[in-house]
């Protein structure tokens, strides 16, 4: 998660449940299903068991993932091929 939160330079909180990806998942179907109700109405209310705050630069993140996607990309075929 940590690598998460540096590399997307964003906070990361964890669920506190582990039924989070049926929950989201309901969530989107009751807000898709509503009328005039917001996507903040229909989520289940939770605290985050625990959040991960970045601790690169973005400038470090952004060298990673410039590196990273060097990288993969000199080892994927090329498109076509």
């Amino acid at each position: 998660m940590q690598a998460q939160a540096d590399l997307l330079q964003v906070p990361i909180e964890v669920c506190p449940t582990a039924h989070a990806t049926p929950l989201g998942a309901a969530s989107l179907a009751r807000f898709a299903l509503s009328s005039g109700g917001t996507l903040a109405d229909a989520l289940w209310p939770s605290t985050p068991d625990e959040v991960y705050l970045p601790t690169w630069s973005s400038d470090r993140a952004a060298d990673f993932l410039d590196r990273w996607r060097s990288a993969a990309d000199a080892n994927l075929p090329a498109k076509g091929a």
